[in-house]
């Protein structure tokens, strides 16, 4: 199941590879890949530069407070 930070996130890469969004907003793939398959949430930094580069801020914002209530880290 895709959830809605997974989706907001492939929206937001478009048609970017995982490695031309991480070079983008200076993560490394893993992490883009992480966030893709749902086994991993921003930082509350990382999620700062998610929102600047037009993401949904409630939708990283609820993926970052998952994070904090003990979900995918």
């Amino acid at each position: 199941m895709t959830s809605e930070f997974q989706e907001e996130l492939r929206r937001l890469r478009g048609l970017r590879s995982q490695t031309e969004f991480a070079s983008a907003i200076s993560v490394s793939r893993a992490t883009v890949a992480a966030w893709d398959a749902g086994r991993a949430t921003p930082s509350l930094a990382l999620a700062r530069k998610l929102v600047a580069c037009g993401m949904d801020p409630h939708v990283v914002l609820a993926a970052v407070l998952s994070r904090a209530d003990g979900a995918a880290a």
